[in-house]
């Protein structure tokens, strides 16, 4: 009985040596390539609602950074200051509206989470 069961575990451990690794291969191969994301492009539409100026946050498909997150601040630079205020999280999927705290201009901020640091910044100037 203990003999045709090692059998059948060394065949399964033999299967799982050489499947493990060829699916971690495959994986690292398939994710995103690293790119720089601090020109972002026109992530961003400005619009007006009754409430004050809303902005509708649109990511690029390569825009992949992990747990993105829009802050919005009037102080220049490409640092998170402290002063900066959250819109809430970007979903890549769809198109999302968020409402700005004081009118533009001003800017976007997209923060990971996961790599703690901006991946991307929006300017948003002041509607004609």
């Amino acid at each position: 009985m203990i003999a045709p069961l090692r059998r059948r575990h060394r065949l399964l451990i033999a299967v799982l040596a050489l499947a493990v690794p060829a699916v971690f291969v495959l994986a690292l191969l398939a994710r995103p390539s690293e790119t720089d994301y601090q020109d972002a492009g026109a992530l961003a539409e400005l619009g007006r609602t009754s409430a004050g100026t809303a902005v509708e946050i649109a990511p690029r498909p390569e825009l992949t950074a992990p747990d993105v997150l829009a802050y919005w601040t009037l102080t220049p630079g490409d640092r998170l200051p402290d002063d900066a205020v959250l819109l809430g999280p970007v979903d890549a999927t769809r198109t999302i509206r968020l409402e700005l705290p004081s009118p533009p201009p001003g800017r976007i901020l997209f923060y990971s989470l996961g790599h703690q640091e901006v991946v991307a910044v929006q300017p948003v100037e002041a509607a004609p």
